[in-house]
Parts: C-alpha cells; structure tokens; sequence
C-alpha cells in the first residue's frame, strides 16, 4: 500500500498528507479514487481496511471510488494513460 500511495503521489505531484486529508479539491480526489483502484487491483486489501489507510474513509467510499475510476478509465483516455503509467511505476513494467 506505501508503494501504491508514493507513485500516486509523485504521479500527481502531492504529498501523502494532501493524500489522507479530508481536502477535497478535484486533483485530490482523483489521486485517492486512483490510489483506491490501484490497490484494489494490485492488492488483496479490502474495501474498509484500505479506507482506514486513506485517512479512515468509510469502506463505501472506497468502493465508489474504485467503481468511479474503473468506469472512467473507460471513458477518459488521459486517465486510462495515467493509470497504465503509474500501474508500470509500481510493478517494475511488469503491468
């Protein structure tokens, strides 16, 4: 989860604080619905325990915000990019 949250965090230019705050400017919370797809998809952590990571998020918004990304990576071409980039930073380019 610490290599999830620190390639999020380099990807998006913000600091772990900004990360689990209670912010909610729209690059913070695209950077949290990212860290929370990531490590739903590279993890075997669930929904509440990776909301207790993220600043103890309640486990429904974790599963919003991976459901969210999921759906606009679909969508979004920049996003689907950001995701292949940051998912090849935390895998080594095994992704």
């Amino acid at each position: 989860m610490r290599d999830i949250m620190d390639v999020a965090c380099a990807g998006y230019g913000i600091s772990r604080t900004d990360l689990i705050s209670h912010r909610r400017s729209r690059l913070l919370v695209e950077a949290r619905h990212v860290v929370m797809w990531l490590a739903k998809t590279y993890t075997t952590h669930s929904f509440p325990t990776i909301g207790k990571i993220l600043g103890g998020r309640d486990h429904t918004t974790v599963m919003f915000g991976v459901y969210k990304i999921d759906a606009q990576r679909k969508l979004d071409g920049r996003l689907a990019t950001n995701l292949a980039v940051l998912a090849q930073r935390l895998t080594g380019g095994r992704a």
